[in-house]
């Protein structure tokens, strides 16, 4: 059953919120092992990283549009891959794009947490 939230007709309201705590744990461990290794300059590559995915994992313009460095950065940013779940969520489910997002999210925060472990 779609429910209504901010104009926004939501598909799949649960998948959605949870998705969004998933997502909220990867990128938190990702800040995370930036400042545990790097400390304030982690600080500022977290900043760095939020305007380089703000504008190239395609949430705010389709990547083909965009600058060519962000075109190249696309399919490394992890934003990219929690929009596109987040699509899932809003528009219906096709399982095979939402598992893949996962899957490479997932990796991100096995990646972030290793890095973390072994670095500090």
């Amino acid at each position: 059953m779609p429910c209504y939230s901010h104009h926004c007709l939501l598909q799949k309201q649960k998948l959605f919120v949870v998705l969004g705590m998933f997502y909220s744990i990867v990128f938190i461990a990702i800040v995370y092992t930036l400042v545990a290794l790097f400390s304030n300059v982690g600080k500022a590559l977290g900043v760095v990283l939020l305007v380089l995915q703000l504008g190239g994992s395609g949430g705010t313009f389709p990547i083909q549009v965009t600058p060519k460095l962000f075109q190249v950065l696309y399919n490394l940013l992890p934003f990219t891959y929690a929009i596109s779940g987040m699509r899932e969520a809003i528009a219906g489910i096709y399982y095979v794009t939402l598992v893949k997002e996962l899957i490479v999210l997932f990796g991100f925060l096995i990646g972030a947490l290793i890095i973390g472990a072994l670095l500090k």
